[in-house]
């Protein structure tokens, strides 16, 4: 079974193609060690061998040419057509291969470097003291984020495997790490000042032996500087350099010593980064708040308040005092610790997400990288700007190496499936929002993601369906909502726009997005006066938001919509061709092709259906989500259906772009 090819599994016709998937399995495992899709039982195994991506060749051996890499990858991809189609095409690329190896012109293989995760250390104190217990790891992984000739798995990662009955071996693997450093911290109350008792080991996965064990008893508020030593202690033991030379120490800046502080900073970055839901990046911002209060020269806390504001802004509220709230805090911060590292990174999310300003932005990632090569969160932002500004194959890359580094993170996985869909790649973008679904199973914007991949590579409105049907499962189906596309699909799920209108509900605190899809039910029932209640408290609040925030795109487009739905074809226009001007393809080429799509369905609304059409002939020539799939479903777009030219748009292949 752990043989087959994807369409043998699904039960569909088979040619040489097939057994050329077969043979690239077995080229997998000659070069791993492993097979690329073996899991506990033949379904488990058969579901991978359609839905999941091979972890990449460098997890299980070093030293593979990139070039081998590549032609393992090309046999093994779930699309029929995008792999090898003759096995004389394979044995000409071997061929050529073997040639370059031997002539010494073969790309490189990728550098080898240690690979550790630090697992969540054991808490033997209190429920409420596992916070704490976690905050430890977590500062330990980014003292070892400083060593360049050490890759540290994320803690968000890392993280996953708390309280986790999986063997070293089995971890070890799964995360792609040759080191685990685990951890167990007691606690003593019964003395003042508290003390605690730190005992930690070093695992080789290989072997499952110790190559260093070592006990710190201590009082609570020499934390900090057990955490450095732990770090320093392992770079001995793993006989790695410190960048900087021998005399740099991991002991961090930035810190506070009062512990207060420090426990509600634990906290706060419990809520935020760790999560970007609305409640919780409020929530950190109070918390980092109270720990600047307590301690107005914590660094550390100044500039995660800001980077918190920052996030703010980008992902739910386009308010320009946040930016201000986020720079004099991120500016405090480093005037405090100009050496602090997490200074930099929230510099660079200031200029990325709050200034789109990218060149600014990746002057003080690259900053941050110089001193922690491993900062997952600075490597990520420099795939996401490549992503802005189209730079499609670039951000594909970029984030694939961090998913070296964070192979389990649900949002990069989900990230790039996004990326790999709008590219046209869409088995690869289903098997990575698969992953990300199996790895966060309760967040709703992950089947959103799903849902959309769904219509726009096959516009399957059945399987679309199915996705919300799997998402009952775990969440609120009226939480998978998030545009018109996937408001289609939960209507379908439903029942009809009727039964949809009883169910929706506000999601992330997002009334005008309600509005405006019970707005849009009403007027697909045929209701115009309910409708045109709805549309005109959208238009009433995001006039508001427009004159408060004349720069917020996502209000912009979504005023002209709710306009072109009253009928008002001034308005409409204007406000959609606005948030066009102000975000446009070059500068944002994620969410500038976007609100081309709103403007083009305005233009649908408002009659103007040849300008329409001139803005989606535009969009199928870039990479965007306007994509044949999603022409044939929208049925706003049914107007343009008998149009000779939208015909030969929607018959188009769709935008298909190389990444090797």
């Amino acid at each position: 079974v752990a043989y087959m090819s994807p369409e043998q599994v699904q039960g569909k016709a088979v040619d040489q193609r097939s057994d050329l998937f077969s043979l690239g399995t077995v080229l997998y495992e000659l070069i791993s060690g492993r097979t690329p899709f073996k899991r506990d039982t033949d379904a488990a195994t058969m579901h991978a061998i359609v839905s999941e991506i091979p972890e990449p060749l460098a997890r299980f051996k070093s030293g593979v040419p990139v070039d081998l890499d590549r032609l393992v990858s090309k046999l093994l991809q779930k699309e029929v057509a995008h792999r090898y189609q003759t096995a004389s095409d394979l044995l000409a690329d071997l061929k050529r291969l073997r040639q370059d190896i031997s002539g010494g012109i073969s790309t490189p293989p990728r550098a080898s470097r240690k690979v550790i995760a630090v697992l969540p250390f054991e808490n033997s104190g209190t429920p409420e003291q596992a916070y704490f217990v976690d905050g430890i790891s977590d500062e330990i992984v980014s003292r070892l984020g400083q060593l360049g000739d050490l890759r540290v798995i994320a803690h968000s990662s890392s993280l996953q495997y708390k309280n986790t009955t999986k063997r070293i071996k089995e971890i070890g693997q799964e995360l792609g790490a040759s080191y685990l450093l685990q951890g167990s911290i007691r606690w003593d109350t019964s003395s003042t000042p508290h003390r605690f008792r730190i005992s930690t080991k070093l695992v080789q996965v290989a072997d499952e032996t110790y190559t260093w064990t070592a006990s710190y008893d201590r009082v609570l508020d020499q934390v900090f500087a057990v955490q450095s030593e732990i770090a320093e202690k392992v770079a001995e033991a793993l006989g790695v350099a410190l960048l900087g030379g021998p005399k740099k120490s991991l002991h961090p800046s930035g810190m506070t010593t009062n512990l207060e502080a420090y426990d509600l900073y634990l906290k706060a970055t419990e809520c935020y980064p760790h999560s970007i839901a609305p409640e919780d990046i409020r929530k950190a911002i109070d918390l980092y708040g109270q720990a600047i209060e307590l301690d107005p020269e914590f660094a550390a806390a100044h500039v995660r308040f800001g980077r918190a504001q920052v996030a703010l802004y980008f992902f739910f509220d386009r308010n320009e005092s946040l930016l201000f709230k986020a720079r004099e805090a991120i500016d405090r911060g480093l005037a405090l610790a100009p050496d602090l590292v997490d200074g930099q990174v929230a510099l660079g999310y200031y200029y990325y997400q709050g200034k789109r300003d990218y060149e600014q932005a990746l002057s003080h990632f690259k900053v941050a990288l110089k001193a922690q090569p491993n900062n997952s969160s600075a490597l990520s932002a420099l795939g996401f700007i490549s992503r802005r500004r189209g730079e499609w194959k670039e951000s594909i890359a970029a984030i694939d190496r961090v998913l070296l580094i964070d192979p389990r993170s649900p949002v990069l996985h989900a990230n790039q499936a996004i990326s790999y869909s709008i590219c046209g790649h869409y088995d690869k973008a289903l098997a990575l929002i698969n992953r990300a679904i199996l790895l966060q199973p309760d967040w709703a914007d992950h089947y959103n993601t799903k849902t959309l991949i769904i219509l726009h590579g096959t516009g399957d409105m059945a399987k679309a369906v199915e996705t919300f049907q799997e998402a009952a499962k775990m969440v609120s189906v009226a939480q998978c909502v998030r545009d018109l596309p996937t408001l289609e699909v939960f209507s379908a799920y439903c029942g009809g726009a009727e039964q949809a209108l009883k169910r929706l509900e506000v999601v992330d605190g997002r009334t005008v997005d309600f509005l405006l899809f019970k707005g849009y039910l009403n007027w697909r029932l045929d209701r115009p006066e309910a409708a045109e209640g709805y549309f005109d408290g959208v238009c009433v609040t995001l006039t508001q938001v427009a004159e408060q925030n004349p720069n917020d795109g996502y209000a912009l487009s979504r005023l002209g919509l709710a306009w072109a739905f009253r009928n008002d074809k001034t308005n409409a226009l204007a406000w959609a061709e606005r948030a066009c001007e102000l975000t446009p393809v070059e500068l944002d080429a994620l969410v500038g092709a976007d609100y081309v799509m709103y403007l083009s369905i305005v233009c649908v609304l408002t009659g103007e259906h040849e300008k329409a059409i001139d803005h989606l002939e535009r969009l199928r020539t870039i990479p965007s989500s306007s994509v044949s799939g999603m022409l044939r479903t929208m049925p706003l777009l049914n107007p343009l259906r008998s149009n000779p030219r939208f015909a030969a748009l929607a018959a188009q292949p769709d935008f298909f772009l190389p990444l090797s």
